[in-house]
C-alpha cells in the first residue's frame, strides 16, 4: 500500500489477471470497471489475454499464447490447443511477470472463468501476496474444447475458489455449488444510477400493443428462445416483443424475418439503448431451460437487472425453477416468473401482468428495491474494496 495524499488513507495496488478486463462493454468486464477504475481506493493494473489491451484505461499487459499453441488453435487440431488454454498452460509467462514485478501490486484478484487464472494463482504464490477472485460465470460457459476436458472444467473453478484468500462469487447460489470457504461474499452485478426519466405509478397508455422488450445476449440458447418467442407474439395482435442485443444465433432466415419484422432493433448504443428500455411496457429476462445450461443458469445472475429495475418497468422472467434469477424473484418478489418452456405461457404472463396494475406496482417496488440494496455499483464496490483492504492489511502484519 502506498498513502494517496496527506491524511489521507492508503491505496492499494491490486493486479488484475483476466480475460474480461475493465471496460464498458458487457458482463464481467462492465463490473471490473465499475470496481476498479476511477477509483481512489485502489490503483490497478491488468494482465489480460484479450485483444485490443492498448486501449484499455489502465496500464496493462497483452500475455501472447506460445507459439505451438497459436499454430495449433488455427488447424484441425484447435481443441488440443483450447484444451492447454483451459489448464492454463497455453501462455509466455516471463513478459507478464517482469510486468506484475514492476507493478508492485499488493494483491492479485482473478477473474476466475479461464485458464488465465492459472497464471495470476502462480503470480501471487511467486510474489507472495494475497489472491481474490471474481467467480461470475460457470467456466464451460461459451468454451472450446475437447469434452473430457470441459467436464473438469468445473473441478479447476472449484479448485481456483478454494486457492483464494478472498472469494468473491456473483450470487449466493455460486456458493452453494462451490461448497464451503473460510472468506467469501458474494456481490451481485451492479452498475451505477443511471439517469432515466423514471414515473411514478407507471401505467400503459393508448390503444397501442403492449411491449415486451428484450435487451441482453442473443448467443447460445439465448437466441433461439427468442425466435421462437417472436412467433408467438407475431401471431397476437394486442402485443409485441422487441429485441436488442449482440451475438444472435439466429440462421439467416430467422435473421432477416425478425428484421423485416421490426422485433430486432439491433445493438443499441447507451441513448438508443435508454429508449428502448422506456418505450417497453414490460422487460424480460430469459435463461435457459436446456440440460447443457442448466449449471450456467443455476449459478450465474443477470447483470441487465441492475439496469432494468432503474427503469420502472414490470419484470417478466422466464427460465426454469433452479436458476438463480427466479429462486431470488420467487424471494424477493421483484419479477413475475414463468417455468414453462412453451413461448405461449409467456405470452400469457405477459398479457396478465399488463392487466395487473397492484401486480406491476409491487414488481416495480421491490426492483427498485433490490437495486439499491444489493446492485448500486458505489455500495457494491466500496464492500469489495472494504475486504481487499482488510485482505491486504493483515498479510502486511503477518509480515511485520
Amino acid at each position: 500500500m502506498r498513502p494517496s495524499g496527506a491524511g489521507a488513507r492508503e491505496v492499494i495496488r491490486v493486479l488484475l489477471v483476466t480475460s474480461n478486463p475493465p471496460r464498458l462493454t458487457q458482463g464481467g468486464s462492465r463490473q471490473l470497471y465499475y470496481h476498479f477504475v476511477g477509483q481512489p481506493a485502489v490503483e490497478a493494473a491488468v494482465i489480460t489475454d484479450a485483444v485490443n489491451a492498448e486501449s484499455y484505461s489502465l496500464p496493462t499487459y497483452a500475455v501472447q499464447l506460445r507459439r505451438l499453441v497459436g499454430r495449433l488453435i488455427r488447424t484441425r487440431f484447435s481443441k488440443w490447443g483450447h484444451d492447454l488454454k483451459h489448464f492454463g498452460m497455453g501462455f509466455e509467462e516471463a513478459g507478464a511477470v517482469q510486468f506484475a514485478k514492476a507493478f508492485r501490486p499488493d494483491l492479485v484478484v482473478i477473474g476466475a472463468e479461464t485458464g488465465l487464472a492459472e497464471i495470476g494463482i502462480r503470480m501471487a504464490r511467486r510474489l507472495q501476496i494475497p489472491l481474490a477472485g471474481f467467480f461470475m460465470d460457470w467456466p464451460t460457459f461459451a468454451a472450446g474444447g475437447h469434452g473430457w476436458c470441459l467436464r473438469r472444467l468445473g473441478e479447476c473453478f472449484a479448485r481456483r475458489y478454494r486457492a483464494c484468500d478472498l472469494a468473491i462469487t456473483i450470487s449466493p447460489e455460486m456458493q452453494e455449488a462451490l461448497g464451503e470457504h473460510p472468506n467469501r461474499m458474494v456481490s451481485y452485478p451492479c452498475c451505477p444510477p443511471l439517469l432515466v426519466d423514471r414515473r411514478e405509478g407507471y401505467r400503459h397508455e393508448g390503444a397501442r400493443p403492449i411491449t415486451l422488450g428484450f435487451s441482453g445476449n442473443l448467443g447460445q440458447w439465448y437466441g433461439p428462445m427468442l425466435a421462437r418467442l417472436a412467433q408467438v407474439f407475431a401471431g397476437d395482435g394486442q402485443h409485441r416483443l422487441r429485441i436488442s442485443g449482440s451475438g444472435a444465433s439466429w440462421t439467416e432466415a430467422e435473421a432477416g424475418w425478425l428484421s423485416r419484422r421490426a422485433i430486432y432493433c439491433g445493438f443499441l448504443d447507451e441513448e438508443g439503448l435508454r429508449r428502448f428500455l422506456q418505450e417497453a411496457d414490460i422487460l424480460l429476462v430469459v435463461m435457459g431451460f436446456q440440460l447443457e445450461a442448466e449449471l450456467i443458469e443455476r449459478t450465474s445472475f443477470k447483470s441487465k437487472l441492475a439496469e432494468y429495475f432503474q427503469y420502472d418497468r414490470p419484470v417478466l422472467i422466464w427460465g426454469p425453477s433452479g436458476c438463480t434469477a427466479v429462486r431470488r424473484a420467487m424471494v424477493e418478489h421483484f419479477a413475475v416468473v414463468v417455468t414453462d418452456p412453451a413461448p405461449e405461457a409467456v405470452l400469457a404472463a405477459c398479457s396478465a401482468l399488463a392487466e395487473d396494475s397492484a401486480e406491476q406496482e409491487r414488481c416495480i417496488r421491490a426492483g427498485r428495491r433490490f437495486y439499491e440494496t444489493h446492485m448500486e455499483a458505489g455500495r457494491n464496490t466500496a464492500r469489495i474494496h472494504e475486504k481487499l483492504i482488510e485482505l491486504v492489511g493483515a498479510d502486511r502484519a503477518r509480515r511485520i
